[in-house]
């Protein structure tokens, strides 16, 4: 399932984020995480805000290599 996009990652922290060519990878590990929680118990058009903000602080910490780090 689909939480975050690039988009909405550069609207939510603005455009710096991450360089251009880690933002896709970042966004994509970010819906990886997110997906192994249950946030959904149904398929819905609508992502709620905080999980979007979620998304875009996991994007962020992907960016930076620090997602998966143990």
């Amino acid at each position: 399932m689909i939480f975050i996009t690039t988009t909405d990652v550069d609207t939510i922290l603005g455009i710096g984020w991450a360089t251009e060519d880690k933002k896709a990878a970042a966004v994509n590990q970010a819906n990886v995480w997110l997906s192994t929680k249950n946030f959904c118990s149904g398929i819905t058009p609508t992502i709620d805000d905080a999980i979007k903000q979620a998304g875009a602080n996991l994007a962020l910490l992907s960016s930076q290599n620090l997602l998966y780090v143990t």
